[in-house]
């Protein structure tokens, strides 16, 4: 490597940020000739960064003591805005959905001047027309889960930017860290006595409603003596308690952060599920079994605007506008999609008869993908 010093910015607007930004710049570092600034642009959410005093002792613990990160290198957003000050550096790093017109998206020369940006995907979070998609120009390249979600950005947008698809998605490269946090002592669930020899079903609860259709495939699983984790989001609607309390049920919020409840329980899991989720864009990605129920108008092949908006609040007058439909990873085997929650156990049968060892993709990628070179081909300009 150059005895260079490339200086890297890090855009990071949300707790949700850590599960990506972690693996990759903890394996800089041990690359070496990286310098970091974190660029913190913090909200009023519950993925607040320094409004929320855990969630900051947190994001302290991850990046100054963890990850070594001078606080000096904390650059907060808003008063660098307020202060017109520039900040020049080689590569950003930020999210996909790192759109803002007070920063003027991110475009180069004003507040950060930069020769390269490197755009991590989120979900979804690259849709509508105020997400980030729309901000990238011929400096930025995209790391995206899967070529899918490249067309699908070349087909919604007018870009010129580069895409880059690592075998293994930069959530899951220190997946082996993240399985024996859970097993250690120090791990928050040791209640749940969990070991990869289990049999692990995990749920992304829905939104809003839809609780007797997740009690019913709940209790389809424990017949089958799965251990159920079940993931809700602090914003969202609370997880039915008839659920919550039921023996071998676990229930899990983003509390911790790092590892991300999100990342972490797949790769425990025999199976996985939502309710008009977005977490396949994830979890399909290292090829984990996947049912994807969409039993809300947004998350359906074919999208009711009418319905949608009356669902939401919104009034989009286009499906454009919304970024609607979401491409669905049809291409993978192990991804199940259906709008009829009486199918589970059909597809359970058909899961759970095609078994493969638990993270056989995963230990795969070990032999096959290099991320030494693949951070060498993202930060090269």
């Amino acid at each position: 490597m150059s005895s260079y010093t490339k200086k890297v910015g890090v855009h990071i607007a949300a707790m949700t940020d850590i599960r990506y930004y972690y693996p990759v710049i903890s394996l800089m570092q041990l690359i070496g000739g990286y310098d970091f600034y974190l660029i913190i642009d913090d909200s009023k959410k519950y993925t607040s960064i320094l409004r929320n005093g855990r969630n900051k002792d947190i994001f302290t613990n991850v990046f100054s003591n963890l990850l070594g990160i001078d606080s000096k290198k904390f650059i907060v957003l808003e008063n660098h805005i307020r202060n017109n000050d520039s900040l020049k550096i080689d590569i950003l790093f930020s999210m996909s959905a790192a759109s803002n017109s007070k920063n003027n998206d991110f475009e180069s020369g004003k507040y950060f001047t930069y020769n390269k940006r490197i755009i991590f995907q989120h979900g979804f979070d690259y849709l509508g027309k105020r997400k980030g998609a729309r901000s990238a120009c011929e400096r930025s390249c995209y790391v995206l889960n899967d070529r899918l979600y490249e067309a699908d950005i070349k087909e919604r947008f007018n870009q010129k930017s580069r895409f880059l698809i690592p075998k293994l998605p930069v959530q899951y490269w220190n997946f082996e860290e993240q399985i024996a946090f859970v097993l250690s002592d120090s791990s928050p669930w040791r209640s749940a006595n969990l070991s990869l020899e289990d049999k692990v079903a995990f749920i992304l609860y829905p939104e809003i409603g839809n609780h007797d259709i997740v009690g019913n495939h709940v209790k389809i699983l424990l017949d089958k003596n799965y251990k159920i984790f079940i993931k809700q989001r602090r914003k969202s609607q609370g997880i039915k308690q008839s659920i919550s309390a039921l023996n071998n049920v676990f229930p899990v919020f983003d509390d911790f952060w790092l590892p991300s409840e999100a990342v972490v329980f797949p790769l425990f899991s025999n199976i996985c599920m939502g309710y008009g989720s977005a977490g396949y864009t994830d979890i399909s990605s290292i090829r984990k079994p996947y049912i994807d129920f969409a039993l809300t108008s947004y998350s359906k092949r074919v999208v009711n605007l009418k319905k949608f908006n009356q669902e939401t609040g919104h009034a989009y007058k286009a499906l454009e506008e919304s970024g609607l439909p979401y491409p669905k990873p049809d291409h993978i085997d192990n991804f199940h999609y259906t709008e009829n929650p009486e199918d589970f156990d059909n597809l359970l049968s058909i899961i759970e008869s095609n078994y493969r060892e638990k993270n056989w993709y995963l230990n795969e990628c070990k032999s096959s993908f290099n991320a030494v070179e693949f951070i060498d081909s993202i930060t090269t300009f």
